[in-house]
């Protein structure tokens, strides 16, 4: 019985069920979002076991682990009987509750009984259950099962990753996911609101260029997240200025709305406006980070999004450092270009990559970040944001005049792409020929640089030797065949494209 009981105990929680496994763990959960500061869980299990007696022998199971979310609580189990002790062992990630079964079960017989806990607000990071919002990590358990969520009507409700589908029962939405097989392998997220009562708090917070009307809208029970955020944008607006080098330009009042959850990652949020700008409840200082830098790196600076969003990751960070903000760690280059959800940096949000959304911005979002600081590393943080400001003020790739300052600016700034953003490097890294030692230093930097280093999906274009089109070419800011420019010439560090 001992074997058995540790056969069980390795595998019940961790491997899926095989055609010879030691026994059948068939479960049907429901979670229900009943009350305004929890979710109740039910689990009706069914436990066979299917290990042959060996010779002179015989197999049989007294108890039945189950793995929950970190942070269950009131767990209880049932059977036909009444109550059936269980024990917990909480660990980070999951708390397991074994099961005491009434009598030990020999080959073939089974088991029924129900185990029942409770998910409460902040019961692990992943778990939020207000009047207002809720998330709730959706687990199956077993060999095989299937999941069932109910929560009122009011809420609209999103799920991430795991399919559920969605139904209305009277007044309650109903999320069911069918058969799950694999079980240790399934998960969902579900995010869920309802028509919110914000409630605002406001500061202005003086920049160069203008005082910003800070307004910070929470959802009327997280009222901490509204304060909390207030404190951390007034911290950050003047790091990022300084980052970006540019006065502030916004009109009128600057919001932050508190949001649900995009589900893409860290650096994704809804979509709103510049001088609006929508954050998750769960988001990391960093991320209010990364958002904020869109109030200069927005749709008006650049109309290929891996620019705004490499931009905005590579401000953010160097804000991050100065204020002592943890920076989040990101795969590196070599990494993300293996990863099969990689395009050409060039065409993501365009609709012509043919890669699904959300595969494609979870890579793209610290693909377009790691360009970015490898730019930076090759041309100097320097250059980097005297690039920014040329483009801000609209000075041309081509106005030599501009020497190493904006100032000369006269056009109107359009959205720059690609190409453009290289002319622009080219511009600064060459410099005019009364440049500054530390221009002609970052243009030494760069056209000494190897040949070699992290590298991102940029282009799809003819190689540098006239050879077919290769799709989805791996560029690089340092390879010998460059990256195309506005000219059609291939970018080569320190060489013009410029005719």
């Amino acid at each position: 019985m001992a074997g058995a009981l540790a056969i069980l105990a390795a595998m019940s929680a961790t491997a899926p069920a095989r055609a010879a496994a030691p026994y059948v763990l068939r479960t049907d959960a429901v979670y229900r979002v009943d009350a305004a500061t929890a979710v109740g869980v039910t689990i009706a299990v069914t436990f066979t076991n299917t290990t042959p007696d060996p010779t002179g022998s015989f197999s049989s199971f007294g108890s039945v682990p189950l793995s929950l979310q970190a942070g269950a609580s009131g767990v209880g189990a049932r059977d036909g009987k009444g109550s059936l002790r269980v024990t917990l062992a909480r660990q980070a990630s999951r708390t397991v509750a074994t099961v005491a079964l009434r009598t030990a079960l020999r080959y073939r017989q089974s088991a029924a009984f129900t185990l029942t806990y409770r998910l409460a607000d902040a019961a692990n990071p992943q778990v939020r259950v207000r009047p207002s919002s809720l998330m709730l990590p959706v687990w199956g358990f077993g060999t095989t099962s299937s999941v069932a969520v109910r929560l009122p009507v009011r809420y609209t409700a999103r799920v991430l990753a795991g399919a559920l589908a969605s139904s209305t029962q009277k007044d309650q939405i109903v999320l069911t996911s069918g058969p799950i097989r694999d079980p240790p392998h399934w998960s969902a997220l579900l995010v869920a609101a309802i028509p919110a009562d914000y409630v605002a708090v406001n500061r202005r917070v003086p920049l160069t260029g203008g005082t910003v009307d800070l307004w910070v809208r929470s959802y009327a029970d997280d009222r901490a997240w509204g304060a909390a955020t207030l404190d951390l944008a007034a911290r950050a607006l003047p790091a990022l200025q300084k980052a970006v080098g540019l006065p502030y330009a916004g009109v009128g009042p600057l919001f932050i709305t508190e949001s649900m959850p995009s589900g893409v990652g860290p650096l994704a949020e809804p979509v709103t406006g510049a001088q609006d700008i929508a954050v998750g409840f769960d988001a990391t200082p960093f991320t209010v980070l990364h958002q904020l830098a869109h109030v200069w790196i927005g749709t008006e600076f650049a109309s290929e999004r891996w620019i705004r969003e490499g931009l905005a990751s590579h401000l953010a960070a160097g804000a991050a450092r100065q204020l002592e903000i943890a920076v989040p760690g990101r795969a590196s280059g070599a990494a993300t270009d293996t990863n099969p959800a990689a395009i050409p940096l060039a065409s993501w949000g365009n609709g012509t990559s043919g890669k699904s959304s959300a595969g494609t911005d979870a890579w793209a979002y610290p693909a377009s970040w790691a360009f970015v600081d490898a730019l930076a590393a090759s041309i100097g943080e320097d250059r980097l944001r005297l690039v920014v400001q040329r483009v801000a003020q609209g000075v041309s790739a081509y106005d030599t005049a501009a020497g190493s300052s904006p100032a000369s600016a006269a056009a109107a700034a359009q959205p720059i792409d690609s190409r453009e953003l290289l002319d622009q490097i080219e511009e600064v890294v060459a410099g005019p020929a009364g440049a500054s030692a530390g221009d002609q230093a970052a243009g030494s930097r760069l056209r000494s640089a190897p040949r070699c280093g992290p590298r991102a999906k940029v282009f799809s274009s003819t190689s540098a030797r006239g050879h077919a089109p290769r799709t989805e070419r791996f560029w690089s800011p340092w390879a010998t065949g460059g990256l195309p420019t506005r000219s059609g010439r291939p970018w080569r560090p320190g060489v013009s494209s410029r005719r």
